[in-house]
């Protein structure tokens, strides 16, 4: 994804210093430093966290402010998402390849952090990856909704630091259910599948679950970014 992808600079430099910090714990957890280099490395952060906290608003739940993308894109769609945000450090992030009509495909490489068994992703990583991607078919679809079961099968250990291939598409809508399926490749090979039943949301109950949450600020918010009837 190109600076050119952006609407502003802002947001291109927010995904390189979410890019930077995700390089940065990948190391820490690796890496062996001497205690004084370790001291430097934090008061560089310190220094970091601070000239940050000058300019900082207080905004409210960080998905409610994410930017708009193109229509569809999931890359956009979930900016700051925990597992496959572009502008998330602690996410991955996924990365989304176009595929024609509305199925998913997306590449993965699980870095050391993502670890569970020895040289393996962690099986809670995995589901919530299966969560989020199924989530994109979805929204692709024109029916995002909330989780309302996942089931995740565990075929073989999924490993770290290979590419991975993910695939999704909605296997069936009937009324606000949508059941969504998926699997994860390694080099041909199956290591997991997933089935999510997925629960389409009024907009105005989504709305009151946010306002419930987080008060009048973020219905606003809410209305400002998507459209009160979107």
């Amino acid at each position: 994804m190109t600076q050119d992808s952006f609407k502003s600079i802002d947001e291109y430099l927010k995904k390189a210093v979410a890019n930077k910090l995700r390089e940065l714990i990948s190391s820490v957890l690796t890496e062996e430093l001497e205690d004084q280099d370790w001291m430097e490395v934090l008061s560089d952060l310190t220094n970091a966290q601070n000239k940050v906290n000058k300019f900082a608003t207080g905004q409210i739940a960080s998905r409610i402010m994410q930017f708009k993308g193109e229509s569809g894109d999931p890359d956009f769609h979930f900016v700051a998402s925990p597992i496959s945000g572009i502008a998330n450090a602690i996410a991955l992030p996924i990365q989304y390849i176009d595929d024609d009509g509305t199925d998913i495909t997306a590449i993965a490489n699980f870095p050391n952090q993502y670890e569970g068994p020895p040289t393996c992703v962690h099986g809670g990583i995995i589901a919530s990856v299966f969560d989020e991607v199924l989530g994109a078919a979805n929204s692709r679809h024109g029916r995002p909704g909330l989780t309302g079961t996942l089931k995740v099968k565990y075929k073989s250990p999924t490993p770290l630091n290979k590419d991975l291939i993910i695939k999704s598409r909605v296997k069936d809508i009937s009324d606000r259910k949508v059941t969504t399926e998926g699997e994860i490749y390694y080099d041909g090979n199956l290591t997991a599948k997933a089935e999510g039943l997925f629960i389409s949301v009024d907009p105005e109950k989504f709305l009151n679950i946010a306002r419930n949450h987080a008060g009048e600020e973020a219905v606003e918010l809410l209305k400002k970014q998507w459209g009160p009837a979107e």
